[in-house]
């Protein structure tokens, strides 16, 4: 703050020079540390506060080149400011402006920001006028495919024939069947008691005078059927029946015979029923 020595009866204020022009202005205290606009060259005024006011000079003071910047002339009153629009009373008219600060930083994120949403709004409209309908009419369609000839279905053929539920006595049966063949073809009439209800008269009578001479045995024997007539089994066998002779070796063969066994069980044991033949 200074007080103008110039004119004692003044009170106290504050002094401020414009840089562009170097026009001065008086200023009330009251302004001190605002901004104001020059009332001649409409410059900004930066106005300071009363601990860093400059006294006021007088015109001898000045320069000749601050005077020419004054647009004053050589004559004019050192102790009148020189007065312009905007003044009154030899005081300057204040307008405070408002104090506008703007950073390189902020303006290059401002610019970088506006660019990345040109960028994101252009890539939307790019992808929607890809995928219009008007586009997809526009598409080549895609290449037909070849006929294909049907297959021909096989015609169905016969059913498969019904499974036969085997009896679990079927293959206990054909065990013992084979068994007797074996004792039959050895000659033994011990055994063959075991395999017949005859008793051994009857066998002897059957068996014996054959025996007694020759050799009698069975061949190739094959089971063509059983059957179950509860509570006994029935056997079909299919064999190659031979007789050997003891008196020069002579052999009478016979094939394809047929003969049907009943069997019965007799004190846990499957025996032969029908009459025995050889």
């Amino acid at each position: 703050m200074t007080r103008d020595y110039h004119n004692p009866g003044m009170t106290d204020h504050l002094i401020a020079v414009c840089k562009l022009c170097g026009h001065t202005v008086r200023i009330s205290l009251e302004h001190g540390g605002r901004r104001a606009k020059c009332p001649k060259c409409e410059g900004i005024i930066e106005i300071p506060r009363g601990e860093t006011s400059v006294r006021l000079r007088s015109d001898r003071e000045l320069t000749r080149e601050a005077r020419a910047k004054a647009g004053r002339g050589p004559d004019s009153d050192p102790d009148t400011p020189a007065p312009g629009p905007g003044t009154r009373h030899g005081t300057a008219r204040i307008r405070r402006v408002p104090h506008k600060t703007s950073s390189p930083a902020r303006s290059w994120t401002l610019i970088a920001t506006l660019v990345a949403t040109v960028a994101v709004i252009a890539g939307i409209v790019l992808i929607l006028f890809k995928g219009s309908p008007k586009d997809a009419s526009k598409a080549a369609p895609p290449p037909a495919a070849s006929p294909v000839a049907p297959k021909k279905t096989p015609p169905p053929g016969p059913p498969p024939p019904p499974v036969k539920e085997t009896d679990p006595r079927e293959d206990m049966i054909k065990t013992r069947l084979y068994t007797w063949v074996n004792v039959f073809n050895r000659n033994d009439m011990t055994r063959l008691t075991e395999y017949y209800t005859s008793d051994v008269s009857v066998l002897t009578r059957a068996f014996g005078n054959i025996l007694t001479d020759s050799e009698l045995r069975y061949e190739g024997v094959k089971v063509k059927s059983v059957e179950f007539p509860d509570p006994d089994i029935k056997t079909t066998i299919v064999f190659t029946r031979i007789r050997k002779y003891a008196d020069g070796g002579r052999e009478e063969k016979q094939e394809a015979v047929e003969r049907v066994l009943v069997w019965t069980k007799k004190d846990d044991k499957w025996v032969i029923s029908t009459p025995p033949e050889p």
